[in-house]
């Protein structure tokens, strides 16, 4: 269904239901006061007490349930109106008791007033319902409304519907991007093929092989690539499921990708069509022109995305997720053949030492930290974008932007346009490490990629090695760079290069040429479409294929060069770091040389050095290291402390940007409130960096402080609760709105109001005060195990845990010295104590403290079972996330005060589910 059909469809249901809702309070309101008015004139307190409990199950339109019909079998499903029908029943019983008991006269005046007031609350909760129930559906209205009229910088086009008109920084960020990939970046082949065949087959007839066996491999698997029919049903729903959340197509495009699922004559159809396409993939093309379509994203930046048509687009996903999947594997066979090791060379003499003074147990090594650093960066940052099952998913919540550093650090527009790439969002999960397609059961063992997440991975395991390292060698060395707008400079004759290098065919090279020069033509314009001949298409699979098998020539190249140094690297943004500064130069000359023989740029801006010493203070920088500061999202490494710490004046200005765009949001409440959760909540927690216990306490206390600023900012001196109630009252006349109905779930009737102080407020208590004092306390217990093996040593009991006759030629009698003993810690476990473990601890997230439920919320919660599509505050308790049962616990009260259960509105009055589900539509950023 097309967007503008299913905007329209909501805005029926919603005037219709809105109706049916005027009705049913107009005769709830005229009953109901009627009633009140009825009982106020009743003196007698019994009489009025009939009165009102015959009245107000009119109004409430109660059924009453006889006792004999409430059955054990019914025991544990409660409803919303169960404790309303079994007082009524209840009330029922005791009226008739009273009417023939003549002892209850004594102590019915109590019971009266209490009765009398239970009744009166059951009809305001009921009239409190209808009133929200009408302001969330006049939101809904107003909302919708909003999205075509009374936005800035918009004109009405023939068609009734709305275009931007662009600003200058969007000309600008267009028309650069037009100047460079329209033309050719005309690298020197012959230089890069000269390059790849030093890198991988001179004087390397190891290396020679493992890249042979590569060839063979993409021979078989373009023979099974094409084989007749690979399209069935089974293969376009993980195709769809993969595609559908892709930022290549429009909202318009995924929900007919929906229906596509839902319809097999359609998906058989969409078979035949495709497997026709397969079996002539060597004359594949985009066909006249492909549309581009320029949009602003919320980090400042400016992207281009191609809109290719459903099929095209389907079929391009399935070629680009089997050869990821393909080389994924592939990739990780060779490293583990080839791969230079990153663990330490110790010399034959010092483990003879090791063993003469503390026993074979002093040579165990086993799951030591290199190990662990070697594991980790294969299995988070090796080859990330290519996926390890074809059913993989990439995860990317509203607003996971990164900060553009480029434009933050050097106060200019982008110099050209990105083309953003993953945008992959859907829920799947991993298979172990080297696998291919697998059968389809295994699917289900595949965890989705998080790129946000693993982007902030790379900044807490900088911070643990720089703990670590400064405590235990006192240097430290990392480095920091990206490319320079990678996706639309790519030279197309680099990609190709790097592919025939590894063994495609040429048909294979024509068909992915043929990809790359795609016939494009702006949305918006009238001419004539252009050949593009330079830079990859964003959102892609294929793109990210092409990525990584560029790259993974340079992440070998520094291996090589550092001698089994780890490259931390997702996409085009690269990591290096190493206690051995001589290795972060070789690194940097590889990078430098990588980049001038593939034909790229550097950002200068995303490009930079530091050196750390055990005082936490920067030490000088050659000119081997590049100059600028190590920064990412809001954060920089601080010269002072040597920790990550947030750049309040770059959250400055994005607080200037996000005030921009609320106010260009203002045009309703729910869309403002959008806006809000993806740029306040969203954005700049996610730039802020997740807490792991290397940042330490110092870190939370931080971000909190930032948030509470930026709302004082935005709101000049209030908040953003505060800013809503004022709207809503101005807007709809609605008063002394409940907290609760801004903070929880569109499934209950809330306006899911995001809080980024939860979850901060939640770990204060867990994490580690100072991350440094983990190093100190492993130093402590080493200098136990220390005294304690000097103690055997002198003891003589050492003597039978020898299996060498070595014996040192200097003072052979004399115990070793501390630091002796300490050297390669990162390799050594002593005595049971392993640096790993502190690398653990540095690397865990702090637990939540959540809170316990109370009986009166856990009974709440209970009367949403059988309540479908319900998201956040469910039933489910031990599947509830600990934000939400944070929310429930400290607004629940209310809540229940007000409307007598969680649901602040009745699903039945308003089209919530669907709301709710429109609702996930991406947020459009005005620019």
């Amino acid at each position: 269904m097309a967007l503008t059909t299913m905007r329209a469809t909501l805005h029926t249901i919603t005037k219709t239901k809105l109706e049916e809702l005027a009705k049913q309070r107009a005769i709830f309101d005229e009953e109901c006061t009627a009633l009140l008015s009825a009982a106020s004139a009743e003196k007698d307190p019994l009489q009025r007490l009939r009165l009102l409990s015959h009245g107000a199950k009119a109004c409430l339109r109660v059924k009453a349930v006889p006792m004999a019909t409430t059955s054990s079998s019914q025991k544990g499903h409660s409803s919303p109106h169960e404790q309303l029908e079994t007082d009524f029943r209840n009330l029922d019983r005791f009226l008739e008791q009273a009417h023939h008991d003549p002892s209850m006269s004594s102590s019915w005046a109590g019971i009266l007033g209490t009765w009398e007031k239970t009744i009166r609350q059951y009809l305001s909760v009921q009239s409190s319902r209808y009133a929200y129930a009408d302001l969330y559906g006049q939101m809904v209205t107003e909302w919708l409304s909003s999205e075509n009229t009374g936005m800035p910088s918009r004109k009405r086009k023939a068609d009734d519907s709305f275009e931007e008109l662009p600003g200058n920084e969007r000309l600008e960020s267009r028309a650069s991007w037009e100047k460079v990939v329209f033309e050719s970046a005309n690298i020197d082949v012959d230089a890069l093929e000269a390059y790849l065949h030093k890198l991988f087959i001179a004087d390397k007839k190891d290396v020679a092989k493992s890249i042979d066996l590569i060839r063979t491999k993409v021979a078989e698997f373009e023979l099974r690539l094409a084989r007749s029919e690979p399209f069935d049903i089974a293969t376009l729903r993980w195709v769809i499921e993969g595609l559908g959340p892709s930022d290549l197509l429009s909202d318009s495009q995924r929900e007919a990708l929906k229906d596509f699922l839902s319809n097999d004559m359609i998906l058989y159809e969409i078979g035949d069509v495709l497997n026709m396409r397969m079996a002539t993939l060597d004359r594949w093309s985009w066909g006249e022109h492909v549309l581009v379509e320029q949009r602003r994203q919320l980090n400042g930046t400016y992207t281009m995305h191609l809109h290719e048509d459903l099929l095209q687009a389907m079929f391009l996903h399935y070629i680009g997720t089997k050869w990821s999947v393909f080389f994924k594997e592939t990739l990780l066979a060779f490293r583990r053949a080839s791969w230079k090791s990153n663990e330490s060379t110790i010399p034959k003499a010092t483990q003879q030492r090791r063993e003469y003074y503390l026993g074979y147990r002093g040579l165990y090594k086993s799951q030591n930290l290199e190990q662990q650093q070697a594991q980790r960066n294969r299995q988070s940052y090796f080859a990330y974008q290519l996926m390890d099952h074809e059913s993989q998913r990439f995860e990317v919540t509203e607003g996971e932007e990164e900060v553009d550093v480029a434009k933050l650090v050097l106060q200019t527009a982008p110099k050209y346009a990105r083309t953003k790439q993953t945008a992959r969002r859907s829920v799947s999960n991993a298979m172990p490490e080297g696998t291919g397609s697998g059968d389809r059961e295994s699917r289900k063992t595949v965890p989705p990629k998080k790129p946000m997440e693993t982007k902030q991975g790379i900044l807490h395991l900088l911070a643990t090695e720089a703990i670590i390292n400064t405590r235990l060698h006192g240097d430290f060395t990392c480095l920091h760079t990206a490319y320079e707008s990678w996706s639309p400079l790519l030279p197309h004759e680099t990609v190709l290069s790097v592919l025939g290098f590894l063994g495609v065919s040429k048909a294979g090279i024509t068909f992915f040429k043929e990809f790359l020069q795609a016939p494009l033509k702006f949305m918006d314009d009238t001419g004539s479409p252009r050949l593009r001949c330079r830079g990859i298409p964003g959102s892609h699979a294929l793109s990210d294929v092409f990525t990584e098998l560029i790259l993974f020539c340079l992440d070998f190249s520094i291996n090589q060069a550092t001698d089994g140094g780890l490259v931390y690297r997702v996409y085009d943004d690269i990591w290096f770091w190493s206690p051995d500064y001589s290795k972060c130069t070789k690194a940097w000359a590889s990078i430098q040389e990588f980049t001038k023989v593939i034909g790229a740029e550097l950002s200068a801006a995303k490009t930079g050095s530091a050196r750390l010493t055990k005082d936490h203070h920067m030490e000088g920088i050659a000119d081997e290291l590049p100059v600028g500061d190590i920064r990412w999202g809001f954060l920089r490494l601080s010269p002072s402390s040597g920790r990550f710490v947030i750049d309040e004046a770059a959250v400055k200005t994005h607080v200037e940007e996000l005030r921009k765009q609320l106010q260009s949001k203002s045009g309703s409440v729910i869309g403002w409130i959008q806006a809000w959760n993806s740029f306040a909540a969203t954005f700049f927690s996610a730039n802020f960096g997740t807490t792991t216990n290397c940042f330490g306490q110092e870190h939370v206390n931080a971000v909190l402080t930032v948030h509470r600023n930026i709302q004082q900012e935005v709101f000049e001196g209030g908040n953003v609760v505060q800013f809503i109630k004022e709207q809503i009252r101005a807007r709809f006349g609605v008063v002394d709105v409940p907290d609760g109905f801004l903070f929880f779930p569109p499934e209950l009737g809330g306006l899911d109001l995001a809080s980024p102080f939860v979850r901060l407020t939640q770990i204060t208590e867990s994490v580690v005060k100072d991350p440094y004092s983990l190093m100190d306390e492993f130093f402590d217990k080493l200098r136990e195990k220390y005294d304690a093996a000097k103690n055997r040593f002198d003891s003589g009991e050492i003597e039978a845990e020898r299996k060498t006759k070595y014996k040192p030629t200097d003072s052979g009698d004399a115990f070793m010295s501390f630091e002796e003993f300490s050297l390669y810690a990162e390799v050594y476990t002593f005595g049971g104590l392993n640096l790993a473990t502190v690398y653990t601890q540095l690397l865990q997230k702090p637990t939540i403290q959540g809170v316990e439920l109370s009986v009166t919320i856990q009974k709440a919660l209970d009367q949403l079972t059988g309540q479908e599509n319900l998201r956040g505050i469910t039933a489910d308790v031990s599947a509830m996330d600990a934000y939400w049962k944070w929310v429930v616990h400290l607004y629940g009260p209310e809540m229940l005060d007000r409307f007598g259960g969680l649901n602040i509105v009745d699903r039945g009055l308003l089209p919530i589910g669907m709301v709710g589900m429109f609702r996930q539509k991406r947020v459009k950023w005005q620019g």
